[in-house]
């Protein structure tokens, strides 16, 4: 079963139990129930049954009040992720908006949290081990939680801040996305939609790109990012589209390249601009066959791209290779292993 048949089966199970159970009292929160209300939960939830809890309808807020959901069915690895959920916040039957869930710990479900055809849905707070799953929602806010991965398809408006995530957000035809300040470890970001923002986050040991601009991100920014210890730092793939600012990040130790375009389709991009980054140390932990240069920006890509005052130091390969580039000037290379340092154009 695809992704959007999983999707519509869990929307099946959440529109039964909302025809089927009735609203929870703040006092009485048990396993499965829908939330239509506010309420605050008294103690931990430990629940056997598929969906821990529903929240559907408008001006919900739900407090864990400290405490954890946590699921006690059967092994939820074996569970598909779009069907066992901690949270559902569903809009299917019900107009579900201004909902928030805050201030708990949601542990063992397969998808700890899963917002669907809502709107205005703030997360706060949270601490969750699993997938948090957004689809066809608009304006969802997370914020100060620990995250494991986040996957949002047809999301947009999502804004995550200030967490801390140990996994990969995967941004899949979402619009105006905005991932600022979080701290990633082991993941990084995937931008696959328009007018996304990645700013002043931290990645430490990201195993593929820390950040990537996959198909139709145009009108996208990367700027004040730190970046250690990726397989590559900024990479750009599949990306027929324009409008591009990859500014200011400093990007160290990348085990391939810092910022890598290599796998671009026609037509070729427009208005990419690449300023002011700071890359030191690339390419000395690259398999067999990768780039191991600074900055290597290949055609298509590299005809509608514009390379302004960027600093290469170390680099096992060139400083830049960028054949057919716009050198907007004041690059810099230092200590680069092949000759000549900067293919494309012209270095300090």
């Amino acid at each position: 079963m695809g992704s959007r048949g999983r999707i519509a089966a869990t929307a099946t199970v959440g529109a039964l139990l909302l025809g089927g159970v009735p609203a929870a009292a703040a006092d009485e929160v048990g396993c499965g129930e829908v939330i239509s209300s506010s309420v605050t939960l008294q103690h931990d939830l430990e629940c056997e049954s598929q969906i821990a809890l529903i929240v559907a309808g408008e001006g919900v807020t739900v407090d864990l009040g400290g405490n954890t959901i946590r699921y006690l069915g059967e092994a939820a690895s074996d569970h598909d992720p779009f069907t066992h959920v901690g949270v559902l916040v569903e809009g299917v039957d019900v107009t579900t908006r201004e909902v928030t869930v805050r201030n708990g710990r949601i542990e063992g479900y397969t998808a700890s949290v899963f917002a669907h055809l809502a709107t205005d849905v703030r997360l706060q707070r949270l601490s969750v081990d699993r997938i948090l799953n957004l689809f066809e929602v608009r304006r969802v806010t997370v914020e100060r939680s620990r995250l494991r991965d986040v996957h949002a398809d047809a999301a947009h408006d999502v804004a995550l801040r200030g967490n801390q995530v140990r996994g990969s957000v995967w941004l899949s035809e979402s619009n105006t996305p905005e991932v600022v300040r979080n701290r990633f470890r082991k993941g990084g970001v995937m931008l696959g939609g328009w007018d996304g923002r990645v700013v002043d986050n931290h990645f430490h040991r990201s195993p593929a790109a820390a950040i990537t601009f996959g198909r139709a991100s145009g009108g996208s920014v990367a700027i004040g990012n730190r970046i250690h210890h990726a397989r590559v730092g900024i990479e750009f793939r599949e990306f027929g589209h324009d409008d591009i600012l990859v500014r200011g990040n400093r990007i160290t130790n990348s085990r391939s390249a810092g910022i890598l375009a290599t796998d671009t389709v026609e037509p070729a991009p427009s208005n990419v601009h690449i300023e002011r980054n700071r890359i030191t140390r690339s390419g000395f932990g690259a398999a067999s066959g990768e780039p191991v240069d600074g900055i290597r920006i290949d055609a298509p890509t590299a005809l509608g791209t514009t390379l302004t005052r960027n600093h290469v130091r170390v680099s096992a390969g060139h400083a830049i290779h960028a054949p057919g580039v716009t050198d907007g000037g004041g690059n810099v290379a230092r200590h680069a292993r092949a000759r000549p340092a900067c293919v494309g154009v012209v270095c300090r």
